[in-house]
């Protein structure tokens, strides 16, 4: 089987997006590493800092995305909920829509049109609604975080 004709085939492209999703997920997980205050890879320190908060002196509506994510990729929920919880979401929605993705790409190489069709439009109607709650969820984390500021 050619290369060409494995990159044409139905479904390929969110068979792949699907798969480096999860692989990205599984990376991130591997070579970082948080608390509530810093970031490490492979155990080293890793600065970054929020250059809208270094300019303004206020926190931008993703400050602590960095630490949430990974600490959520670790399994410390609690602690991603109190840095920032739209990145417990974030992980959640790349996750299941990885695996949306895969299960799209294995119904269109079994030739199910129909059904394909189907969970084609359901992803992209679950995508829009998960939008939507992450940017409130993004925006009314800034918002609490100025008011106590």
């Amino acid at each position: 089987m050619s290369l060409r004709r494995i990159t044409t085939s139905p479904g390929f492209t969110a068979g792949f997006v699907g798969a480096a999703f999860l692989i990205q997920l599984t990376i991130l997980r591997l070579v970082f590493s948080a608390n509530q205050q810093q970031v490490y890879l492979l155990g080293k320190e890793f600065g970054s800092t929020c250059s809208f908060k270094q300019h303004f002196g206020l926190p931008c509506p993703t400050c602590g995305m960095t630490r949430s994510v990974i600490l959520s990729l670790h399994g410390e929920i609690a602690q991603a909920w109190q840095v920032n919880p739209a990145g417990i979401l974030l992980v959640l929605g790349i996750a299941l829509f990885s695996v949306a993705l895969l299960v799209l790409f294995l119904y269109q190489q079994l030739s199910v049109p129909t059904q394909s069709e189907l969970l084609r439009s359901r992803i992209q109607t679950w995508a829009l609604a998960y939008g939507v709650v992450l940017a409130i969820t993004l925006i009314s984390h800034w918002v609490v975080e100025l008011v106590g500021y």
